[in-house]
């Protein structure tokens, strides 16, 4: 009896932790909130490529060489409009400017500017509040609607 109890055990266990792992190995695969690469966007290095063709019994060379084969040379309009934008473009570090501070001199007016603004919401915020008239329960059927006699024709939309 002791050796079939233990023989239970130990596959309860291995079934329990078979089914841990299948589940982590499912919280792994699923993709929350994150962005789905393609394959075509994995970028993959030229002497991964050669290692992985060398393993397969393959020959690299040819394709070791065309990866640093000769570039080709870009049209003449091309390279022309490339000059233009390039004499167009903004320098290399543009100032970004703190969006707080528009319009306010210096760190103090920003401060000041910020009391008042504060100040200014404080009587909005408390008529926001729910008062009593808002807590009554309205009526479902209103009287106006159900007090008197109606006619045969009525019915149909009351």
């Amino acid at each position: 009896m002791d050796s079939e109890d233990e023989a239970l055990e130990a596959t309860a266990n291995a079934i329990t932790e078979h089914t841990r792992l299948t589940r982590i190995t499912a919280r792994l695969k699923t993709t929350k909130n994150r962005p789905m690469l393609p394959k075509t966007a994995i970028k993959r290095n030229v002497s991964d490529m050669s290692e992985h063709l060398e393993k397969m019994g393959l020959d690299s060379t040819e394709a070791r060489a065309r990866s640093r084969g000769v570039k080709r040379a870009r049209s003449v309009s091309r390279g022309e409009s490339i000059a233009r934008t390039a004499s167009m473009a903004r320098p290399e570090t543009s100032v970004v400017r703190d969006r707080t501070m528009s319009g306010v001199r210096n760190v103090k007016q920003k401060l000041e500017s910020e009391k008042v603004r504060k100040l200014a919401q404080r009587t909005p915020n408390l008529l926001a509040k729910r008062g009593e008239s808002d807590r009554a329960v309205q009526t479902k059927m209103p009287k106006h609607l159900f007090s008197n006699k109606r006619g045969n024709g009525k019915t149909d939309w009351r």
